[in-house]
């Protein structure tokens, strides 16, 4: 197999230099991916200019892509913007998505809602998974576009489905399938059912998708959709990593087996820049203030735990620990 890679890198070049488009643009994506030959952006980036300047579309984005992530040239917005533009004008999915990208974020080019729903609307209309998820975004938050929840809801559950159908382990995929659990269960566009928010959530989990792990371990952990289990919902908020919202739901969850582990999540999560994990840990110092929740009163460890709050930046917690000593 190698060998076949090796051969056809060769006949590549032979027909490049021949001034065969289709023949630069594969050389320049062999070099730009080290098929065969040895990783090199500048050779890929002079034969995708070669391609491109004859108006082969896939070399138009590869270019437009050198030159936004700065692969053998210098970086420059501006450059990459006109060649995704080109390929996006000559049908390229994958370009319209970028191009639209890019006019939502503003990257090369003053951010543009507008276009940028345009731009996913053709892609999505390729069939772009990605491009049908974020405009489905568009509609749920009336970016570029008026608000409509239920085409919202479709375009996700579009996606959702055609990502699920091609078994692509697709980062758009997952989106529109945790998206699409959001809608089902918030009944955002759509009817609630919570059942079939879970099966969504657990697709785009099985994808690797923090969000949705987070969003699941709450049904697990309240009984939405699925029978109450807080080992599983503990499990999934560990399978989220260090995204905030199941980091802050986890130590709640670990508040009465396990207060020390509890408590360092919540110094995470200020750390992480949300005051909430301070505020959490001063309702814990109050439970054992005063024995709420069958808490156990222990006015010692209430104390200690305002000054950690109160540390932390949560005023209430400095105030607590100020009428404790009267």
């Amino acid at each position: 197999m190698e060998r076949d890679k090796r051969r056809a890198a060769a006949l590549y070049r032979e027909a490049a230099e021949k001034g065969l488009a289709q023949a630069q643009y594969s050389l320049g994506f062999f070099y730009y991916r080290g098929i065969a030959l040895e990783e090199d952006d500048r050779e890929a980036f002079h034969w995708f200019t070669k391609a491109a300047d004859q108006g082969h579309p896939r070399a138009m984005f590869f270019l437009g892509e050198c030159y936004e992530k700065g692969y053998g040239v210098v970086e420059n917005g501006q450059e990459a913007l006109r060649w995704y533009t080109k390929a996006a004008d000559r049908g390229y999915t994958n370009a319209q998505y970028r191009l639209g990208v890019c006019y939502q974020h503003g990257k090369g080019v003053e951010k543009n809602m507008v276009q940028a729903a345009r731009y996913f609307r053709a892609a999505g209309e390729q069939g772009h998974p990605m491009a049908i998820c974020d405009l489905g975004l568009c509609y749920e938050r009336g970016s570029g576009v008026e608000v409509d929840e239920a085409r919202a809801a479709a375009l996700y559950r579009k996606a959702a489905e055609l990502g699920d159908a091609e078994a692509q382990c697709n980062l758009g995929d997952a989106e529109a399938q945790c998206n699409l659990g959001v809608c089902l269960r918030n009944a955002i566009g759509v009817e609630y059912d919570d059942e079939e928010a879970v099966k969504w959530f657990t697709k785009a989990v099985e994808q690797g998708h923090r969000r949705a792990c987070f969003y699941l371990g709450e049904c697990w952990q309240m009984g939405l959709g699925v029978e109450t289990d807080p080992a599983k919902a503990e499990k999934y908020y560990r399978k989220a990593g260090d995204y905030t919202d199941a980091m802050f739901a986890l130590a709640h969850l670990l508040t009465r087996t396990d207060e020390d582990e509890a408590i360092e999540l919540f110094c995470q999560v200020v750390k992480k820049g949300e005051i909430r994990g301070a505020r959490a840990i001063t309702a814990l110092g109050n439970y054992y203030e005063h024995g709420y929740y069958d808490w156990k009163k222990d006015k010692r460890r209430a104390k200690e735990l305002y000054r950690l709050a109160a540390g932390l930046g949560d005023e209430n917690a400095a105030q607590h620990l100020k009428k404790m000593w009267f």
